[in-house]
């Protein structure tokens, strides 16, 4: 498979794959991006291979250590890495393991847990990212080639230990982060571009204009939901590209954003008024954005460059039958859909002739028979209904989304029937809905792949038909 996508030379990628049997201990990938228009990955054994083109020799460029590779298979491995080293998932390792590796050429190191950080220092690892909860950071403060941090605290996220690493370009954090910590320091976090804080619990939310204004350079921020805050003094940081707002992040007038004048992606919150967003469209403030999250209308001729829409909270604000002045937009997400939204959005549907995504999260619906009315629609993925849910999405009827090509159902716990009628899907992907045990679809020469993960009374690809055998290039449960 192909991807595009506007990155900036120097950022960091994550690859994650599936694996039959499920995603638990699936391999995980960060490789940095050089600028390269395509990239072509082959994943065999344990080696993940790059090429630039299809059916080219790849280079090796990752690799999964397996549960059953003990000292001596680790030690073999570290003698082939190239010379310009390789990124490497380790979801098993114990600290003997880690012990084997050390002094390897590793560029990047996705773990399951980290017994300590000796590796990524000694080795001079340039990207971590550790899966489980971290308690101990001992050795941190000396990994000065860190570029890119991710890692789960269960208590306090050192912050402050990497404010001092001179590397650092990209912090994902989650755990407890003191912000006044580092009011007093001159100047932290020297390369910092890139800094999400969306799974963090705030201490000091005061503190968080002085933050800011530490980090001048800074280019793409996420702050958390249920986390009250005011935050203008994202204006202290000019440069910023892409803002992700938390649902109680509060932005009086709109000063904050307003001040951003390069916004490419804007994942407001509902907390902004239809004077303050108006005010901000009229101000041009839209002009460059390409992804925005907003709850309050905007029209076309606002957001030229806009290629998705996200509409969060209540659309009462935003009825999606205001949408047909978006002829052009190519993707579409809706947030705590509801009947009257959809029956909105079928009466917008053939104007919307270039929608060929949409995605609903946490619908409140029992039918999405109207999305028919949406003629370009490719892919659709739909997630997040509950059991607790009033409204029960227990059957799903796409037979009229004859354009449809790819369908991904998770987490839909009321889901019990799935008719796919006369469309072709090449792709389907379902996952974690316990309930579903029938999927009917009339035709599977289309289908290229199925993925069932978490969907026991759906059995095995063959329930697809009834029964009948699929030829498929991939299934994975």
């Amino acid at each position: 498979h192909t991807w595009e996508a506007e990155l900036p030379e120097g950022a960091w990628v994550l690859i994650e794959l599936w694996r039959e049997g499920g995603g638990e201990f699936s391999p995980q990938f960060l490789l940095p991006f050089g600028g390269e228009r395509d990239w072509f990955l082959t994943f065999s054994e344990n080696r993940l291979t790059r090429s630039g083109s299809p059916g080219a020799e790849g280079d090796w460029v990752g690799l999964s250590v397996r549960a059953e590779d003990d000292e001596s298979a680790l030690r073999n491995l570290k003698s082939e890495i190239p010379a310009g080293g390789i990124a490497v998932y380790a979801g098993f390792m114990d600290a003997a393991d880690f012990s084997a590796l050390r002094g390897a050429n590793i560029v990047s190191l996705v773990v399951g847990k980290l017994p300590d950080f000796s590796v990524a220092k000694e080795g001079k690892v340039r990207g971590l990212r550790v899966l489980n909860d971290v308690a101990e950071y001992t050795g941190l403060d000396g990994c000065d080639a860190l570029e890119y941090f991710e890692a789960p605290y269960s208590g306090e996220f050192p912050i402050t230990t990497l404010s001092k690493l001179e590397s650092l370009t990209t912090v994902v954090g989650k755990g407890d982060v003191n912000l006044s910590a580092l009011s007093n320091a001159e100047a932290p976090f020297p390369k910092l571009r890139h800094l999400s804080l969306g799974d963090v619990e705030f201490e000091e939310v005061g503190s968080l204009p002085d933050f800011l204004g530490k980090l001048p350079n800074l280019q793409s921020l996420s702050l958390p939901d249920f986390v009250e805050m005011d935050v203008t003094g994202i204006a202290r940081c000019p440069q910023l590209t892409a803002v992700e707002l938390g649902n109680d992040c509060l932005d009086n007038g709109a000063q904050g954003i307003a001040a951003l004048g390069s916004l490419s992606i804007a994942l407001l919150n509902p907390h902004y008024t239809a004077t303050e967003i108006s005010g901000l469209s009229e101000k041009g403030a839209f002009a460059k954005v390409r992804v925005l999250g907003v709850s309050q209308p905007v029209s076309a001729d606002q957001v030229p460059q806009l290629r998705e829409l996200r509409l969060t909270g209540d659309q009462a604000s935003f009825p999606p039958s205001g949408l047909s002045s978006f002829p052009k937009l190519p993707a579409l997400e809706i947030e705590f859909a509801t009947e009257a939204d959809l029956a909105a959005l079928a009466q917008a549907g053939p104007s919307l002739a270039a929608l060929k995504s949409l995605t609903l999260t946490a619908p409140k619906v029992t039918d999405l028979t109207p999305l028919a009315a949406l003629p370009a629609m490719q892919s659709l993925v739909v997630s997040d209904q509950l059991v607790t849910f009033e409204e029960k999405l227990t059957r799903i009827d796409l037979g009229g989304c004859q354009a449809l090509k790819g369908v991904e159902l998770v987490r839909l716990q009321n889901l019990e029937t799935v008719e796919l009628g006369a469309a072709t899907p090449h792709a389907i992907a379902i996952r974690a809905c316990t309930q579903l045990a029938t999927v009917k679809i009339a035709g599977t020469n289309s289908l290229e792949e199925v993925v069932i993960d978490k969907a026991g009374k759906l059995g095995s690809a063959d329930a697809l038909t009834g029964g009948a055998s699929i030829k498929v290039k991939r299934v994975t449960k």
